[in-house]
C-alpha cells in the first residue's frame, strides 16, 4: 500500500520505544527522538550523551512500491540498520529494520499521536 509523505510526518510512537518526530529533510524524511524516559536515557547513555534529538531515521525516500526506505539507528544497541516503512492502518505504520543483510530483522507498529508529549519522566 502506498504511504503518502503526510502519513509519515509528525509524532510517531511505538510500544517500548521513545516517540520519534518525523519531518522533511530535503527530498527525504528523517526522524529524531522527541521524548525519552529516564530508563531509555540510561539504556542509551553508552552510545549517545543526549538521546532526545538524536536522529534515528535518516534518508527515507519512497521506493517503487510506495514504501519508504532509509536507515534506522537503534541508540541502545549502537546499530544502524536498513529501514522500511509501510502503512498498516489509518494511523499506523509498520517500521521494519534489518541488519546483516536480511538475517536479523524486526518490525514494530508505530502510531501517530496528536497530543502533547510528557514534560519529563
Amino acid at each position: 500500500m502506498i504511504v503518502p509523505r503526510a502519513a509519515v510526518l509528525g509524532i510517531l510512537l511505538a510500544l517500548g520505544a521513545a516517540p520519534a518526530r518525523a519531518q522533511s529533510s530535503g527530498d527525504a524524511l528523517c526522524g529524531t527522538v522527541a521524548w525519552a524516559s529516564e530508563q531509555a536515557k540510561r539504556d542509551s547513555a553508552k552510545t549517545t550523551s543526549q538521546l532526545v534529538g538524536t536522529q534515528i531515521l535518516t534518508g527515507l525516500k519512497p521506493d517503487k512500491r510506495g514504501r519508504w526506505q532509509g536507515k534506522l539507528f537503534i541508540p541502545d544497541r549502537n546499530m544502524r540498520v536498513t529501514a522500511k516503512i509501510e502503512r498498516s492502518g489509518s494511523d499506523q505504520l509498520k517500521v521494519s529494520g534489518c541488519a546483516v543483510g536480511k538475517s536479523l530483522c524486526k518490525s514494530a507498529l508505530w502510531t501517530r499521536v496528536d497530543g502533547p508529549l510528557p514534560a519529563s519522566d
